[in-house]
């Protein structure tokens, strides 16, 4: 597992610490309320031999180098929103500390593309769920 520095802090996780796993990151429990989500690199195991999830994981990789620094502040405490960034040994960000919401897998799964296409699920509910 990566080893990734928060606060000036060496970090390392374990597959047990591991609450959650999605298409773009891995979420894993950091500290007691607080979940690290460390964004899948290139050469992550489940992009092997995709070409082109490699390349997209690159280019959001690169992406996040500008649109976390820049992420608002001060939202209401209804909005989870990165609390630290997570670094790699280079100096690049390659994850965030959040607040570990318990009980959010059902939300989760509206994340899903496959989810909301085999649910029926419209554009118009998406949004009143995320309201």
């Amino acid at each position: 597992m990566p080893t990734v520095i928060v606060r000036g802090q060496q970090i390392s996780v374990t597959p047990s610490q591991s609450v959650g796993k999605g298409g773009e990151a891995d979420a894993f429990l950091y500290e007691p309320g607080l979940v690290l989500k460390l964004f899948k690199g290139a050469r992550h195991p489940d992009l092997v031999g995709k070409p082109d999830d490699q390349r997209i994981a690159r280019e959001r990789l690169a992406e996040h180098q500008q649109k976390l620094p820049a992420f608002p502040k001060g939202l209401p405490n209804r909005v989870v929103t990165p609390i630290d960034l997570a670094m790699d040994r280079r100096g690049q960000i390659v994850g965030y500390t959040m607040r570990y919401i318990d009980g959010a897998e059902a939300f989760l799964r509206y994340g899903e593309r496959r989810f909301r296409e085999e649910g029926d699920i419209s554009n118009d509910t998406m949004v009143q769920v995320l309201l």
